[in-house]
């Protein structure tokens, strides 16, 4: 049977599941169409069924308070909001928002606390936004890293575990990917209970490992974390779990099927 599930508190386009008190969430309306009527009574339930809950909560790709509350939002040079959906990952009002978020899920019942977007936008066009990151006097990763840590000192207090999910790319792929995501897996891996990679192997560009078809390779899932416990080995975070997502969707994998799926958890 099941015996976990991981229910979106904050989604990632902004959205929030359920009646929030959260101020940004009730000045913004991403409370407005919450699918999940009561969540502590949704955790109860769960319990009930010997279901332990983790709250996801999307915290720096937020299209809607972006817009809606600007303050938050990634600056362009000229300091208004840059139009990208995003909100500024080493911003003040940001990290408040999500800390308010993860404490209203702990005090809800949440089991465990996950974490998803802790990064910098990658995308094109990217050029006259203005992280800050000179007056901070740090880099992406050091900005991510006290995030994390800011978090985990919260769910600690509660003894919850927090998971924090992770680009396949950050256990496979160049130093020059990591440092743009902001997400190194040495640096964040002491900060959390659990890691977890999105390796899912539609994700990696035609030529991965020599392959033409990567999307067709489900040890691939295996690779990316093996490659990602090796690098907590590596950095002494040797108390940190590798939980990889699992691919369960046929993009760019013309072989995806029930067998697929089985074989993701196989060892390469």
């Amino acid at each position: 049977g099941m015996n976990a599930v991981i229910l979106d508190g904050k989604a990632y386009m902004g959205d929030v599941t359920y009646p929030s008190k959260v101020q940004v969430a009730i000045d913004t309306n991403a409370v407005k169409d919450h699918p999940i009527a009561d969540l502590s009574r949704a955790i109860r339930f769960a319990h009930k069924h010997g279901v332990h809950v983790s709250m996801r909560i999307a915290c720096f790709h937020d299209p809607l308070a972006a817009e809606k509350a600007p303050a938050l939002s990634i600056k362009g040079y000229w300091g208004g909001p840059y139009p990208i959906g995003w909100l500024d990952p080493g911003g003040e009002e940001a990290q408040q928002y999500i800390e308010d978020m993860v404490r209203e899920s702990l005090d809800l019942g949440a089991d465990e606390i996950n974490l998803d977007y802790v990064r910098y936008p990658v995308q094109n066009g990217l050029g006259n936004a203005d992280f800050h990151l000179k007056e901070k006097g740090m880099n992406k990763k050091e900005v991510i890293k006290a995030f994390a840590h800011r978090i985990h000192e919260i769910t600690r207090a509660k003894h919850v575990p927090l998971s924090v999910d992770i680009f396949g790319v950050t256990s496979t792929g160049t130093q020059q990917d990591i440092d743009a995501l902001g997400q190194d897996i040495g640096m964040l891996g002491p900060e959390v209970e659990a890691l977890m990679p999105m390796v899912y192997p539609s994700h990696y560009d035609k030529g991965f490992y020599g392959w033409a078809e990567p999307g067709n390779h489900p040890e691939i899932v295996a690779i990316g974390t093996k490659a990602a416990v090796q690098k907590l080995d590596k950095a002494g975070a040797t108390g940190t779990v590798v939980r990889p997502w699992l691919q369960a969707f046929n993009w760019r994998s013309p072989e995806y099927s029930p067998r697929y799926l089985a074989q993701e958890t196989v060892e390469a």
